[in-house]
């Protein structure tokens, strides 16, 4: 017991006159130690392997197609003209999206009149939308079609054209008479904004 406490009086009065800065270089040489050893160790990258499992009979999945680089801001492509693969390097138009404008654009017997008309593609929204319409123009277009060559069926494959319009048309053509848009105004199945949408691919008169 004696010997115990002659060791803590000895320990307390080194901590009481010794330099403060030796008890410390213990602890800042350790530091320092570990900050040399981190540098004099090499930064090796991180290995990545390859997990898929091959054999002389299987090389391995294909490589996936990577898409088109995206169109600039600015810059302007012919929406009648652009094929889907075109398409696709549109900023907000992914594969399926092109294949949809693509599709509706041959329901409108082969072409936009305006690039308004994106709005009616099946699934699209006003974000989109107004993130892809600057990219589009339409060039000029192709003369419409006379009434007279067609039949009702042909006008019923028209997104524009309902059935009831359609029969009415086909029953107007089967007398031998030529629609107008004022005698359509009257039969209450045609409006303005039919005549609007529909001038652009049909010529009544």
């Amino acid at each position: 017991m004696i010997i115990l406490l002659l060791f803590v009086a000895l320990f307390a009065g080194y901590l009481l006159y010794s330099d403060p800065s030796e008890r410390s270089h213990g602890a800042v040489v350790a530091q320092e130690s570990s900050e040399t050893l981190k540098d004099t160790v090499p930064n090796i990258p991180a290995v990545v392997e390859d997990t898929v499992s091959r054999t002389k009979h299987y090389p391995g999945p294909p490589k996936r197609e990577q898409l088109p680089e995206k169109m600039k801001k600015g810059e302007k492509i012919d929406l009648n003209s652009a094929d889907s693969v075109l398409l696709v390097r549109v900023p907000g138009i992914g594969p399926s999206f092109a294949k949809r404008i693509v599709k509706y654009r041959e329901l409108l017997w082969g072409y936009y009149y305006c690039t308004e008309q994106l709005q009616e593609v099946y699934g699209m929204d006003r974000e989109r939308y107004s993130r892809i319409k600057p990219y589009f123009y339409v060039k000029e277009l192709p003369m419409p079609v006379r009434i007279s060559s067609f039949e009702g069926g042909e006008l019923r494959r028209h997104p524009y054209v309902s059935f009831r319009q359609a029969s009415a048309l086909k029953r107007i053509l089967t007398k031998g008479d030529l629609p107008t848009w004022k005698g359509l105004y009257e039969t209450s199945l045609f409006s303005v904004d039919d005549s609007l949408r529909l001038s652009p691919y049909i010529i009544l008169e």
